[in-house]
């Protein structure tokens, strides 16, 4: 085998030799420098364009520099069918495609100077430069000891050595449990950690700083780390317990204590100096729980229930809770609390609700105010005197009884008084849609205090009229009722041009038509219908005694049966 390859690379000295005289242009092409990690493949690009036939191709190591010693690392001979890695690269290299030289796990001495050979028939032959650089990852190593066991409120040092690199590395970093140190922000926590100071400093170290710290260095090719295990020793602390328990005779009751710390703590339960057997703690999220059951309770259980946890280290952690054992004959605070908070609360809720209603009916109070005020002006007078003339017609009722002053009350004859607020509404529409207006056809003298007189010719206006024989109006600051018969309603332009004292022509007196069989006869209007008025006074006052406009005497609800008015006289046709 030497033999072999020493005549293998005499041949390739010889070629070289002799076509070295007769270099020409084949078209190589190459990358003038290539970067490469330790431990990884790669590949040193190169081709040619000439088509003549290939007679060798090889790859030389330069030692130096360009003009230093050159060592075959790959020679490739198509006519001696030879294709072979030697020196540095054997077993390690090899040819892709027309002549790149592919080199495995590259090693830090396999940086350097590179130079590929190509000889062509003719014979023409060409050479160019490669640099192959050679990059190191760091290694990284932390300390003292892995896992690194300390005591509670000391400062600690983590070291972290990073070598071998190259080129160096660009930046050093700590993290714990995966989180950097950084985003912790607690600077007043750690120091160093860093590019300058690689180490990392733990002050006053507790429970809390256990967990695995991991130094970070990064790099051009990629990051290197390591890392290790602290644990903390620190003393027996109680996390929590449960809140005071109060409870009644004959149930179970559960008292539950938490505690940690390192070594694991013993917990025990103590009553008035005697340790009460519990069950065996679990470790629940890092904490270790510790459950006392008391069966059947009994008043004498009541009292305080110790729980205790100690690992040697420090002093002995303690908390108490209070166990009430109650009569359930007697309520308990709680209960007396959760009644009186509910009856307050409805106490408040009735209350609002009553004042959003009083303000609901005191801002339509003021609404109807505002709306009637023209009428109550200019009928006060009127209402009052119909009140009291209502009232001594009361008095002499027959059907005043006689034992005790009160009146009797005839179905036929009674006022609703729900419905009192019923003429109003009449009144409020009207006036919401506008005023209407009547001409009086024929003259009517009023037969009572409730009427109102009617003259030819002048305008009164309606305050109500819709589905009534008998309409209420107003005039001249007197408010009455008289028959819809003796008028015509007219536009409100008709009745603001005649009161501006503007010509208009006096409208025909109508008269009925004479009944058959009753020709030549005197023509008569006809029969008046009842009048309501009682009825309807009592509602206006009712509403405007609610409204505090005027204050009138309250009348009974319960009035004397009118009888109906008598027929008007007769009117002579003119």
């Amino acid at each position: 085998m030497k033999r072999e390859a020493a005549l293998f690379i005499f041949l390739i000295r010889g070629i070289t030799i002799i076509s070295s005289v007769t270099a020409g242009d084949v078209g190589l092409s190459v990358e003038t420098s290539v970067d490469a990690v330790r431990g990884d493949p790669v590949t040193l690009r190169a081709s040619y364009t000439n088509q003549k036939q290939l007679l060798t191709l090889t790859w030389h190591k330069v030692d130096g520099g360009v003009g230093g010693a050159r060592a075959v690392v790959f020679a490739y001979i198509p006519s001696a069918g030879r294709r072979d890695a030697s020196g540095p690269l054997e077993n390690r290299a090899d040819l892709v495609g027309k002549a790149s030289l592919r080199i495995r796990n590259v090693r830090l001495g396999d940086e350097g100077l590179y130079v590929i050979t190509v000889m062509l028939d003719g014979p023409v032959q060409q050479e160019k430069y490669v640099y192959l650089n050679v990059l190191v990852p760091p290694t990284v190593a932390v300390g003292p000891e892995n896992p690194y066991i300390v005591e509670w409120s000391t400062n600690v040092t983590l070291n972290c050595i990073v070598a071998n690199s190259k080129p160096e590395i660009t930046s050093l970093y700590w993290m714990k449990n995966g989180v950097p140190l950084t985003a912790l922000k607690l600077s007043s926590k750690y120091g160093g950690g860093d590019l300058h100071f690689p180490s990392l400093i733990i002050r006053n170290v507790s429970g809390e700083d256990s967990g695995t710290y991991t130094c970070m260095a990064d790099h051009v090719t990629r990051s290197g780390n390591d890392s290790l295990s602290l644990e903390v020793l620190y003393p027996a602390k109680i996390v929590q317990v449960s809140d005071t328990v109060r409870t009644q005779e004959g149930g179970n009751v559960q008292l539950q204590c938490l505690a940690n710390g390192n070594p694991r703590p013993r917990i025990t339960w103590s009553r008035g100096g005697s340790v009460i057997p519990s069950e065996t703690p679990t470790l629940l999220d890092g904490l270790l729980v510790s459950r006392l059951l008391v069966r059947s309770v009994r008043k004498n259980n009541t009292g305080d229930y110790i729980c205790s946890a100690s690992n040697g280290l420090g002093s002995r952690a303690s908390r108490t809770i209070r166990l009430i054992v109650e009569d359930p004959t007697v309520t308990s605070p709680a209960v007396i609390a959760i009644i009186a908070g509910a009856t307050l609360g409805g106490v408040i809720l009735i209350a609002a609700l009553l004042c959003t209603l009083f303000a609901f009916k005191r801002r339509k109070r003021d609404q109807d105010q505002r709306d009637f005020s023209f009428y109550y002006k200019a009928g006060r007078q009127h209402f009052e005197y119909v009140a009291k003339e209502e009232m001594r017609k009361a008095e002499e009722s027959p059907f005043k009884t006689k034992a005790s002053g009160e009146f009797a009350c005839k179905p036929d004859s009674c006022v609703d008084p729900t419905s009192a607020y019923e003429s109003f509404k009449a009144v409020k529409k009207n006036r919401k849609e506008g005023s209407r207006y009547a001409r009086a056809l024929y003259d009517y003298q009023a037969r009572g205090e409730d009427e109102l007189t009617l003259q030819t010719g002048d305008v009164y206006e309606v305050i109500t009229w819709e589905g009534e024989r008998w309409w209420l109006g107003y005039q001249n600051g007197s408010i009455g009722i008289f028959p819809s018969e003796y008028v015509e309603l007219i536009s409100e332009n008709d009745a603001r041009a005649q009161a501006s004292g503007e010509e208009k022509p006096q409208p025909p007196k109508k008269v009925p038509d004479v009944p058959q069989g009753m020709a030549g006869a005197q023509k008569v209007l006809p029969p008046l219908p009842p009048k309501k008025i009682p009825q309807r006074i009592s509602q206006l006052q009712q509403y405007l005694q609610a409204e505090e406009v005027v204050s009138l005497p309250e009348l009974n609800t319960c009035h004397r049966t009118l009888s109906k008015k008598p027929p008007l006289p007769p009117v002579t046709p003119q």
